[in-house]
């Protein structure tokens, strides 16, 4: 009896813990490439970079892959405790000790200020930095109570005078504050001093807290109208302006705080627990519980980052997510019976009734049968629900009771599949066939259908069939093609209507197709349309009218518009880690997932949609392998010889990190895909580029372009004025070559008319010689001569001679 009971207390708590409600998580650990598993921050820059506080060095985190900086890189400490980002996007973290080191841009340097740190011992003790709106460095303490001020450069740093108090909560901005407390005097523990420091104005309050430990530990946070801070497991809540204070025990001790929203905030307790705290009604709830401390919790938009002490950091991608339920043995279907109920059917045979939150377990037991993979039931049974692995009975909703008919001695074929009631009959698909079976006469009818069927639909007494090769309807017991489209031979993966007359017709890799029933009118959408999904498993209308299409590992929605401009939508915050999306339903606003052995609750409007698609970030620029500033890069012109580009980007998503893909484009050349987030160019000509790259999730939109401009110069014996010196030197080459040959040919001319000047001055001067007196007397006396003697013809050509020598003379 003893034995039973303990057994019989067991499993209740089983069950409890079964039922009970948990977040969905991504665990990252030293098994997903952290240094360690012992972390004190998380924290988000605004680019989105996710940045891990270890006791083995900083990480930086992209959705892929941890790079870890450590003293080996610049860091002042392994141990790094506290991260922050100034307004400029540099990374500061402190350490152990209370040194500070600054990353920007992947360069590590650290602070002549750590030196005067070093000489105040502060260490440990230092356990806060904050920045104001002009970049001063504040610091404060813990156990002594003292805020330290450092102005812009940072060399040296100044105390600040505060009143005398336990606790001092110090504004440096109108929206920001650094606290600081010292020890509680034991002996006066019930009556606490705080020091509240608003627009410049320092007001002391006397606030009664009690049960305050003399060593206690402190964390804050404020909204416009409370400033609530923790002292060990007591929160207490401050209205601002401060005149009174309301304190509240917790069952653990407050190890971080996190805003949530203006009136409620998250609490992360020293053995595992988060809870909710609302500042209104002064009241917390513990959503779930962790293995180690929490060390840090980051929230933003719905999302949430915790660090934990022994075990590494678990990512939320939604906090609205609920586990709702979970098996021990396979689940195969979510069959709703209401607006807000529905009966989810595991494969030992047993129905559990889902219902506004609750979950109750069907009391009928029925015996186990031989299940089969691809079991699945539509919301178009209207009177009766099948049991799984048990063909042989059904169940009456209203009722609730088994209603028998023996399929199973009536055919020697028991691994059946699909079952759907419509009127007066029960259709139930096996392999390659199809059995009737008639209520009223309890007569069983088999017929052969064409392929093993995948799923089944009725609507307006007619019973739809998807098979491995298509889509058939029962027309007098026997299986037709539904219509002769190729769209419809395709293999069938759900099938649902939406309104009067129309089917949804999903195919397992060739989209989803709207037919009208009455018109035979088909609508198509599928890449063509911008719906890229791969392995759909089911699809669910809900009363909008919003199809919603539940693949392998993501969700989608579809909003259908008359004239075609159809919107999908993808559920982006999912985190299934290696569970598998088997179903969605649509309950008065809720979805339902079924993924693996879960089922899974969030509100309609608290899911996350991808209506804008993620950007893509440029890490990092190396040009011949070494950095550059990316900022600079298209202002800048690069040598000839840089021209070997390494270009690292990344799109930033914590939830589909390993279905990301890329596409690149240089210079209006066509796409280029990849899935890496590397991109190398090499050996580039000079010019002027243009690279744009784009990102997406799988099969999602693709984000908006980034462009990469940069120009290579070219070398200087291509460039205009090399080649214009060029031409001109050429031409002045040719210049001199021309006046040398020029004035060659001059000089050899001026001497040849000199030397023939010379020789006709020589023949002058030996004509002139022979140009005597005596000379021209012979001539004349010759002349003379030949007249004497009557010579006229001699005297004639003598005296001839001599005139042209006279006139040549």
């Amino acid at each position: 009896m003893i034995r039973y009971l303990v057994h019989l207390l067991f499993l209740m708590i089983l069950s409890q813990k079964l039922y009970c409600q948990k977040l969905i998580t991504q665990h990252y650990s030293m098994s997903n490439g952290l240094p360690s598993n012992e972390v004190f921050t998380v924290y988000k820059d605004k680019i989105g970079f996710i940045w891990v506080a270890t006791d083995k060095g900083l990480c930086k985190f992209d959705g892929k892959s941890f790079k870890t900086y450590t003293v080996d890189d610049g860091l002042s400490e392994n141990s790094t405790l506290e991260v922050r980002e100034d307004k400029n996007g540099r990374i500061w973290c402190r350490s152990y000790s209370g040194l500070l080191t600054i990353i920007d841009r992947d360069s590590i340097y650290g602070l002549r200020i750590n030196e005067e740190i070093k000489k105040l011992s502060l260490g440990f003790e230092l356990y806060q930095f904050e920045f104001d709106d002009s970049l001063n460095l504040y610091l404060a303490t813990r156990n002594n109570g003292l805020v330290y001020k450092s102005p812009f450069p940072y060399n040296k740093i100044n105390l600040i005078p505060l009143p005398e108090s336990n606790i001092t909560f110090y504004q440096i901005s109108p929206t920001k504050h650094i606290t600081s407390y010292a020890m509680v005097n034991i002996e006066k523990k019930q009556e606490l001093k705080t020091t509240i420091a608003l627009k410049n104005k320092t007001i002391v309050t006397p606030l009664v807290v009690n049960n305050l430990d003399p060593n206690f530990f402190l964390r804050y946070i404020r909204t416009s109208k409370y400033l609530v801070f923790s002292t060990n497991e007591i929160i207490h809540t401050i209205s601002l302006p401060a005149k009174s204070i309301t304190s509240k025990i917790l069952p653990f001790q407050v190890s971080t705080m996190a805003l949530l929203s203006d009136s409620t905030f998250f609490l992360g307790g020293f053995n595992g627990e988060v809870a909710v705290f609302n500042f209104n009604e002064n009241t917390y709830k513990i959503i779930d519980k962790f293995p180690s401390s929490i060390s840090s919790i980051y929230y933003e938009n719905n999302t949430c980052w915790i660090s934990t002490l022994r075990n590494g950091i678990y990512y939320l991608p939604n906090i609205n997510y609920n586990v709702i339920f979970v098996s021990s043995e396979p689940l195969i279907s979510m069959l709703p019976i209401s607006d807000d109920s529905l009966y989810l059917l595991i494969a030992n045979a047993e129905i559990e009734l889902i219902s506004k939150g609750n979950i109750e377990k069907l009391p009928t037991v029925f015996k186990q049968k031989t299940l089969m993979y691809w079991q699945r039931f539509d919301h178009s049974q209207n009177d009766y629900i099948p049991l799984v692995g048990c063909f042989d009975y059904m169940i009456e909703r209203s009722t609730k009771k088994k209603v028998k008919f023996d399929l199973e001695n009536l055919t020697p074929w028991n691994q059946t599949e699909f079952v759907v009631p419509i009127d007066s009959f029960i259709y139930a698909s096996f392999y390659g066939g199809l059995r009737i079976f008639n209520l009223h006469t309890k007569k069983l009818e088999q017929i052969p259908i064409n392929g093993r069927a995948t799923c089944m639909f009725g609507h307006k007494h007619v019973l739809y069939m998807g098979t491995f090769n298509g889509v058939y309807k029962l027309e007098n017991n026997k299986s037709v093609p539904l219509d002769s489209h190729t769209f419809f031979k395709n293999r069938i993966a759900a099938i649902d209507k939406i309104g009067h007359d129309t089917l949804v017709v999903a195919t397992q890799t060739n989209g989803i197709g709207i037919y009208n029933l009455k018109t035979k009118e088909l609508s198509v959408i599928n890449k063509n349309s911008g719906l890229e999904r791969r392995n759909i498993q089911h699809t669910c209308v809900d009363e909008a009218g919003k199809i919603w299409i539940a693949t392998q590992q993501s969700i989608h929605v579809l909003k259908l518009h008359p004239l075609g401009t159809h919107q999908i939508l993808d559920v982006v915050d999912l985190n299934l880690n290696d569970l598998s999306i088997k179903e969605v339903r649509i309950l008065n606003k809720q979805v339902y997932i079924l993924r693996g052995n879960q089922v899974v609750k969030i509100a309609e409007d608290l899911m996350q949609f991808n209506l804008n698609s993620y950007p893509v970030i440029l890490s990092e620029l190396l040009i011949n392998g070494k950095n550059r500033n990316l900022k600079t890069l298209a202002s800048n012109t690069l040598f000839p010889s840089e021209n070997n580009l390494l270009v690292k980007f990344q799109l930033l998503s914590y939830t589909q990190n390993h279905q990301i893909e890329y596409r690149y484009q240089l210079n209006n050349t066509p796409w280029s895909y990849t899935s890496s987030n590397e991109l190398q160019l090499v050996s580039l000509p000079s010019g002027t580029y243009q690279l744009i790259i784009q990102g997406r999730l799988k099969n999602g939109s693709w984000s908006s372009a980034i462009p990469v401009n940069f120009t290579i110069s070219k070398p200087f014996f291509k460039t205009i004025w090399f080649i214009s010196l060029l031409i001109l030197g050429a031409l002045l080459f040719f210049y001199l070559l021309l006046s040398f040959y020029f004035k060659k040919k001059y000089r050899k001319r001026v001497s040849e008319f000199e030397l023939k000047r010379e020789m006709e001055s020589a023949r002058l001067m030996a004509s002139k010689s022979q140009m005597n007196p005596h000379f021209i007397f012979n001539a004349l006396n010759s002349i003379q001569n030949f007249i004497i003697k009557s010579e006229k013809i001699q005297a004639y050509q003598y005296l001839t001679d001599f005139s042209a020598l006279i006139r040549n003379y």
